[in-house]
């Protein structure tokens, strides 16, 4: 059974429920070499492997790192919660690992060795992490070619670590694209609320509207009030 825990904020849930998620594990392989440092106490746990939040400011989950920090997927969303899953050998970042990743690879090879401290340096493009892009980490992402995307606004692979957290710490559901915070449901598509605030005019006088329609700064992390955080 895997053991989802939340990033490190206070929890969209009532005290007394889901502080895990489990689920049935299911096996995955498309783990990589380093992640850079170690992650912070915060893991998703199964029976078969242990996988790691990293989160930006907003609390959302961008990565996820297995017990050997092994970047496993990321995530990146726009400003208002649409996501974008990304494989870590997918160097353009369009979702799935091709000819276009090959071709990045192509244009950096005629310098390789590359060094951490070259001003060409490319951290995605170092897969292994050893601190140089080398002939190594070319090979890596030749093999991986055609690994296909995931659906546009889906956050993690189903066969992997299956992580539920997203955008602002909010539970993700597949379903439909929302997200769950502990009083009210979020459409990423709309930069909305689905229903209207439960404390009505004292956070606005618009009952929907998220973060007051200022995500950059602001978070909403339980669909009740903003707060704003630069």
């Amino acid at each position: 059974m895997r053991h989802f825990a939340l990033p490190s904020r206070q929890s969209p849930f009532p005290q007394n429920k889901c502080r895990r998620r489990r689920l049935e594990a299911k096996p995955s392989g498309r783990g990589l070499q380093g992640a850079g440092q170690p992650p912070a106490p915060h893991p998703c746990r199964r029976s078969d492997a242990t996988f790691f939040h990293i989160t930006d400011v907003q609390f959302s989950s961008v990565a996820m790192i297995d017990d050997a920090a092994n970047l496993v997927e990321r995530v990146v969303y726009d400003a208002y919660g649409r996501a974008r899953h990304q494989w870590p050998l997918d160097l353009g970042g369009d979702g799935d690992v091709d000819s276009a990743d090959d071709a990045i690879m192509d244009a950096l090879s005629g310098s390789f060795p590359i060094a951490i401290t070259s001003g060409s340096y490319n951290a995605d493009a170092d897969i292994d992490r050893d601190g140089d892009v080398d002939a190594d980490d070319a090979q890596a992402v030749t093999d991986a070619l055609t690994t296909a995307a995931l659906a546009f606004g889906q956050i993690s692979d189903p066969a992997g670590p299956d992580n539920p957290i997203g955008y602002d710490g909010y539970v993700f559901n597949a379903t439909d694209g929302t997200y769950t915070a502990r009083f009210r449901t979020y459409f990423p598509e709309l930069g909305r609320w689905r229903e209207r605030d439960p404390i009505e005019p004292a956070d606005g006088s618009n009952w929907y509207l998220c973060a007051h329609d200022k995500p950059i700064d602001s978070i909403d992390s339980l669909g009740l009030f903003t707060l704003r955080f630069i």
